[in-house]
C-alpha cells in the first residue's frame, strides 16, 4: 500500500503572488478568465496561458528566471485577444510607465493625486 505524500507547501513568492492576484481581481466571474504570458530573456516568443480560476494558476511552476505578465482586464472565456470585444471586466484602473527616464518622479506624482494608487508594482 502506498501512502499519499503531503501536499507541497507554497513558497512565500507563490503566496505573495496569489494574494496579489486575489486582491486585484477577486474571484473570476463565470464568463471570464485571465491571460498569463511568460517569457525568459533568452526566448524570442511569449507563452500564453488562460485560466478560469485564480487557484488554477501554478505560480510555483513559473521559473524565477521567467518574466510573467497578466491581463488586468478579464477575458471572455474562449477568446484569445485583449481587444475590447473579448474583454468582460476591468477590476481596476491601471497605468503602465515602461519607458520613462525617472520612474521615481512618476511614482511621487501619482502618490500626490487626490485618490492615490492603492497598489504600485515594480517601482
Amino acid at each position: 500500500m502506498t501512502e499519499a505524500l503531503p501536499a507541497p507547501v507554497p513558497t512565500a513568492r507563490a503566496l505573495a503572488a496569489q494574494h496579489f492576484l486575489e486582491a486585484l481581481l477577486g474571484p473570476l466571474p463565470a464568463d471570464s478568465g485571465i491571460e498569463v504570458r511568460l517569457k525568459r530573456n533568452d526566448e524570442d516568443s511569449v507563452r500564453r496561458q488562460f485560466f478560469t480560476a485564480l487557484g488554477d494558476i501554478d505560480i510555483e511552476g513559473f521559473g524565477a528566471e521567467e518574466n510573467a505578465w497578466f491581463g488586468v482586464a478579464l477575458r471572455r472565456r474562449g477568446t484569445k485577444t485583449g481587444k475590447a470585444g473579448d474583454l468582460t471586466w476591468a477590476t481596476c484602473v491601471w497605468a503602465d510607465f515602461d519607458h520613462v527616464e525617472d520612474k521615481s518622479a512618476v511614482v511621487d506624482k501619482l502618490k500626490r493625486f487626490q485618490l492615490p494608487p492603492t497598489m504600485i508594482v515594480c517601482q
